[in-house]
């Protein structure tokens, strides 16, 4: 096709939009001889074929795991309280610190991540604390947090020596996996099956053992590329009251942490 016969279908307000689109692709080298036409390449073509019909022997969607005749996968609601609960976790002893309280401990690699990314610090091996970023990290959605993390994790994951290839290529699956499903780990690469304790951690998926051959997403995978709550507001909250937090900033504002992933 050419550009021309795809730029009479573009309004005027959608011209700036269009050319930097065409632009980016190009400097991706996903545009074959642009500009002169506009052609797919071929390469990329042919992934994204297999990748939109499930075909090849990648296992785009993942590959779901055999039916187990002994125990039933965790329902969705079971699903959507762990997710809760983790990051529930993280969010509560971010915002706890330096309180006096003894709030639950992530696991060492969350406290890593959190550290690392600058939302919370410590001097001289002392207790993890909260810092001014921290604080901006909690106003935001939890979708926005989510991916806050997993952007930090994906340095991380560089500076180990991942293959960010393989982690992207993950993260991505799991958004396109079905909720409430159980998936084999069988055909994972060693550094995506690596990731999977990482992931259990951050509320992403379940397993029933570290060492279990197969893994449920949560709704934080699944929405992860999809503008749907990552998780359901009145998920966990029926078991007694959550306590909240009053949060004043050395500018003298004051926000509200309802502990059930809203800030007001």
């Amino acid at each position: 096709m050419t550009p021309s016969t795809l730029a009479a279908w573009v309004t005027a307000e959608g011209q700036k939009l269009y050319e930097s689109s065409l632009d980016t692709l190009s400097r991706l080298h996903i545009l074959h001889n642009y500009p002169a036409k506009l052609a797919l390449n071929s390469t990329f073509k042919t992934s994204l074929r297999h990748a939109i019909t499930g075909g090849g022997t990648t296992g785009s969607f993942g590959v779901p795991a055999e039916k187990d005749e002994k125990r039933a996968p965790l329902d969705i609601d079971g699903l959507d309280s762990y997710a809760l609960e983790r990051w529930e976790t993280i969010l509560h002893f971010m915002v706890s610190s330096g309180t006096g309280q003894n709030p639950q401990r992530p696991s060492p690699g969350v406290l890593y991540l959190l550290q690392r990314s600058g939302l919370m610090g410590s001097h001289h091996g002392s207790v993890p604390q909260i810092t001014s970023a921290g604080f901006q990290f909690l106003l935001h959605p939890s979708h926005a947090q989510l991916w806050n993390l997993l952007l930090q994790y994906l340095h991380m994951a560089e500076e180990r020596q991942m293959d960010l290839v393989e982690v992207l290529s993950f993260l991505f699956m799991l958004s396109t996996m079905e909720l409430g499903r159980e998936y084999s780990t069988e055909h994972l690469s060693q550094t995506q099956r690596a990731m999977l304790e990482d992931l259990r951690d951050y509320g992403l998926l379940w397993q029933r053992r570290p060492n279990s051959r197969r893994f449920s997403p949560t709704r934080l995978a699944t929405t992860l590329t999809s503008s749907s709550p990552t998780l359901p507001t009145n998920a966990g909250t029926s078991s007694g009251s959550q306590q909240g937090f009053i949060v004043l900033e050395t500018n003298y504002r004051v926000y509200a942490y309802t502990g059930s992933s809203s800030l007001r």
